[in-house]
């Protein structure tokens, strides 16, 4: 999905997407590096409830608010580059037939 996001001509939304590469990538180098699983150094916990994170997943929690924000901010500065909805599902249909 991050690579997809490299044919938006922003760079915030670049910016924004780094966070969110970065912690796929951390979460992949610490499932291979640790054999018992991804290191969970955060934890909540209440009295029926366990929450665990690592930095990883909070980088990711913070990308995914940073870059929605941005996609809709650019999309809406843009809108009038944007293909019009008609001809974009009609383009579509064409292409997955």
């Amino acid at each position: 999905g991050c690579l997809a996001l490299t044919r938006v001509p922003s760079w915030a939304v670049a910016v924004t997407a780094a966070p969110l590469a970065a912690a796929a990538a951390g979460n992949g180098i610490a499932a291979v590096a640790w054999s018992r699983g991804i290191p969970n150094p955060i934890v909540f916990e209440s009295a029926t409830h366990v929450a665990a994170f690592n930095l990883a997943d909070v980088f990711a929690l913070v990308g995914i608010v940073l870059l929605g924000t941005t996609l809709s901010t650019v999309s809406i500065r843009n809108r009038a580059k944007l293909i019009p909805p008609r001809r974009f599902v009609r383009a579509l249909r064409q292409r997955l037939r």
